[in-house]
C-alpha cells in the first residue's frame, strides 16, 4: 500500500469507521477509535490484504479490535472500582487553572461528578496520580499521542463545565 492508496482509503472510510465505533463506545472514544486503527493500517500496510478492495474489510477488523480493546478495558475498570473498598481519590500532583478546581474546590467537585467515567479515570491518570504520559497510555491500553488527545478534549470539557457551574 502506498501513501497515496493509505490517503485514499483514510479518506473512503474514516467516516464509517467513526459510525461504526461511535454507535458502540459515543463519540469522544470514536474519535480514538479511528486514530488508532489507521495508524494500524498505516504500520501494517505491508501486509495489507493483496486487493485493495479487500482493504476496507481489513481496515473495519482493525476497528472492530480496536473497539474490544475498549470495551475490555472499560469492564475491567468497572470491575475494578467494584473491587475497591472506599473509592478515595488521593492528589499527588498539583494542577492549575480550572483542572485544580477540579481538586481544590466545591464547584470542582460538582464538575468531577459531571464527567463521564470515562472521563473521570483519564482525569485520575492526568492529574491525581503523577503518571508520565507514557504511563498513563500504557495503563489506557492506547497510544501516547491518543491519549494526549483524549486528555486535550477533557481539558475542554472541564472548562466548560466550570463555566456552566459558575466557576
Amino acid at each position: 500500500m502506498t501513501e497515496d492508496e493509505f490517503r485514499t482509503l483514510y479518506l473512503r472510510m474514516r467516516d464509517d469507521v467513526f459510525a461504526f465505533a461511535a454507535r458502540r463506545l459515543g463519540t469522544g472514544p470514536a474519535e480514538d477509535v479511528v486514530s488508532e486503527t489507521f495508524e494500524v493500517v498505516w504500520r501494517k500496510r505491508n501486509v495489507a490484504p493483496g486487493s485493495d478492495e479487500n482493504w476496507p474489510a481489513w481496515t473495519v477488523g482493525v476497528a472492530r479490535n480496536k473497539i474490544r480493546q475498549e470495551v475490555r478495558r472499560r469492564w475491567k475498570h468497572r470491575r475494578a472500582e467494584a473491587d475497591l473498598d472506599d473509592g478515595t481519590h488521593h492528589a499527588h500532583q498539583r494542577t492549575t487553572g480550572a483542572d485544580a478546581e477540579v481538586v481544590d474546590s466545591l464547584v470542582g467537585r460538582r464538575v468531577y461528578q459531571r464527567l463521564s467515567e470515562t472521563q473521570r479515570e483519564l482525569f485520575d491518570l492526568a492529574h491525581l496520580r503523577g503518571l508520565t504520559t507514557d504511563q498513563a497510555a500504557s495503563v489506557l491500553g492506547i497510544t501516547a499521542t491518543a491519549y494526549t488527545t483524549r486528555v486535550s478534549r477533557l481539558r475542554a470539557s472541564i472548562e466548560r463545565l466550570y463555566k456552566e457551574e459558575g466557576g
